[in-house]
């Protein structure tokens, strides 16, 4: 178990990370849309990129001034997204299995299970570190 201290760092990096990535999303997305199509999958990627670089932001606002707010609603965007790209894996995956189409390959079933478990894994790391922060955000309050 990490010291309540430690998740200033660790949310601090989460963050950054979290950041750089959309940044990267949004370009991708901006570049895809400056193109001659305009493509609905691009402008949704660059919506989502922009709310998750909105809510690191105030993620990192959050650590830094110990702000709970920030922090929470930083924590309640990622819980509520991981729930909806779970929820509609599952819905796909049980519509694909209900309309009686199979796996064109027993490997496609295990890859796809694959991802399912290593992003519900990603979750919980999600949680945890959120879960940490708002730890220490609290001791930090608590101590002025």
């Amino acid at each position: 178990m990490l010291e309540v201290e430690r998740f200033r760092i660790v949310g601090y990096v989460y963050a950054v990370g979290c950041m750089v990535y959309s940044v990267i999303e949004i370009v991708a997305a901006v570049n895809t849309l400056m193109g001659d199509e305009c493509d609905k999958d691009a402008f949704i990627k660059l919506m989502m990129a922009t709310l998750f670089l909105t809510f690191n932001i105030f993620l990192l606002i959050g650590i830094s001034t110990a702000n709970m707010a920030n922090v929470h609603a930083n924590a309640i965007f990622t819980i509520i997204f991981d729930l909806i790209v779970i929820i509609n894996v599952l819905t796909s995956l049980s519509i694909r299995m209900f309309n009686g189409e199979s796996f064109d390959r027993k490997s496609e079933g295990v890859v796809t299970l694959v991802l399912v478990t290593l992003f519900l894994a990603l979750s919980i790391g999600q949680i945890w570190i959120l879960t940490g922060v708002r730890r220490y955000v609290k001791t930090r309050q608590r101590a002025t």
